[in-house]
C-alpha cells in the first residue's frame, strides 16, 4: 500500500512547466529540475497519451535503478521508494520519446497476455463434443438409489482416461428437469479411439415420483492417458493444470 500511495503522489505531485527543447529530455539536475522537466512532458501530452506516459516512466525508473536489475514483479515494485529517491540521476537525459516507447510496449506485451490467458473453451468443447459421443443415456433405479448409465464413443486420435459428463433428467411435459448434474469419473482401462464404453455412476436428486424420465448427456470434457484435459476449463484435483498437447481437430 506504502508503495501505491508513493507512486500516487509521486505522479500527482509533479509542478507543471513549459520546456523549450524540440526533444524534451528529463533534467537530472537537481530533483526539482526533474519534477519540473517530468510535468512538462506531462502537459504536453493528449489526455489519452498520459496513462502510456506514466506507464513507461514508472517503470524506467524501476529499471533504470541498477538494484532492480533482473527483479520482476512485486520485487521490482518494491524497490519504487529507493528509485525514486535517486530517479533525477538514473533519469537524467531519458527522452519523451523513450518513455512513450516503453509505455507503448508494455500496454502491448499486457494486451497480447491478456489474449494468451484466455482460451476459447467454448471452440475447443464443440470439437470435443463432435469427436466424443455420448448415447443410450439412461436412469436405472437400484436398492442404494439412482444410477445413471451411458455409452461414450471415442472418435479422438488418442485414447481417454477420464470423462466429465453434463446430464439433465426431464420427464416429458413437465418444464422444470427432475435434476440438471454434471459428473467426473475415471474409466478403468480408458476408452480406446474408436472404441465404445459403458460408464455408470450415482445419480442424485431424483423424488421417487419421477416417472416416465428421459435422460440427456453430454461431453463437458475428457483427460488423456496422463490425466491432462482437453478443454482443462474446470479443474480436478490431482489433475495437471496443463491441458493435452493431443489436441482435437
Amino acid at each position: 500500500m506504502k508503495v501505491k500511495l508513493a507512486i500516487a503522489s509521486f505522479v500527482a505531485g509533479f509542478v507543471m512547466s513549459i520546456a523549450t527543447a524540440d526533444e524534451m529530455k528529463i533534467d537530472g539536475t537537481s530533483k526539482e529540475t526533474f519534477a519540473a522537466s517530468a510535468a512538462a512532458m506531462t502537459k504536453s501530452l493528449k489526455p489519452d497519451e498520459k496513462e502510456i506516459f506514466r506507464t513507461g516512466f514508472l517503470n524506467l525508473i524501476i529499471y533504470r535503478y541498477p538494484p532492480a536489475d533482473g527483479a520482476e514483479g512485486l520485487s521490482a515494485l518494491a524497490m519504487m521508494p529507493q528509485a525514486l529517491e535517486v530517479a533525477h540521476t538514473t533519469m537524467n537525459g531519458v527522452t519523451m520519446t523513450e518513455i512513450m516507447e516503453r509505455g507503448r510496449e508494455l500496454a502491448t506485451n499486457s494486451a497480447k497476455n491478456t489474449a494468451v490467458a484466455k482460451p476459447d473453451y467454448a471452440a475447443v468443447r464443440s470439437c470435443l463434443q463432435r469427436n466424443v459421443i455420448p448415447s443410450n443415456a439412461r436412469i436405472e433405479k437400484t436398492d442404494f438409489g439412482h444410477r445413471i448409465e451411458l455409452d461414450v464413443t471415442n472418435n479422438l486420435p488418442w485414447a481417454i482416461s477420464f470423462v466429465h459428463v453434463g446430464y439433465k433428467v426431464t420427464t416429458p411435459g413437465r418444464s422444470v428437469p427432475w435434476s440438471d448434474e454434471n459428473f467426473g469419473i475415471d474409466v478403468s482401462g480408458g476408452i480406446e479411439p474408436g472404441e465404445t464404453r459403458s460408464i455408470a455412476t450415482s445419480a442424485f436428486g431424483i423424488p421417487e415420483i419421477a416417472a416416465d424420465v428421459q435422460t440427456e448427456a453430454q461431453m463437458l470434457d475428457v483427460a488423456d492417458a496422463e490425466k491432462r484435459h482437453l478443454v482443462g476449463e474446470v479443474r480436478f484435483n490431482d489433475h495437471p493444470k496443463d491441458v493435452t498437447p493431443n489436441g482435437c481437430k
